[in-house]
C-alpha cells in the first residue's frame, strides 16, 4: 500500500491552510520536490533522473518528484 516514508527532505509550497489540523502542499514546480534520501539500508540516495534516486551502496531505486538544482 503505497511507499513506507524513512528519510526524506521536500521542498513544497503551500497552497491552501485546509481546516484545523490539515494544510495542502504542492510539489507542482519543476523547482520543487524531494531534495535528499535515504534508503531504507541508511544510506544517502542521489537522484538519477527528474523522477528516481539511487542507493550508490546497494543499487535500490526510488521513484521520487526531484526538486529541480538551483
Amino acid at each position: 500500500m503505497g511507499w513506507q516514508m524513512e528519510e526524506y527532505c521536500v521542498d513544497f509550497e503551500q497552497i491552501s491552510l485546509g481546516d484545523q489540523l490539515n494544510y495542502y502542499l504542492t510539489t507542482g514546480k519543476n523547482e520543487l520536490g524531494v531534495i535528499m534520501a535515504k534508503s531504507e539500508a541508511g544510506n544517502t540516495m542521489y537522484p538519477i533522473s527528474w523522477k528516481e534516486f539511487k542507493d550508490p551502496e546497494t543499487g535500490m531505486t526510488e521513484n521520487r518528484k526531484v526538486a529541480k538544482p538551483f
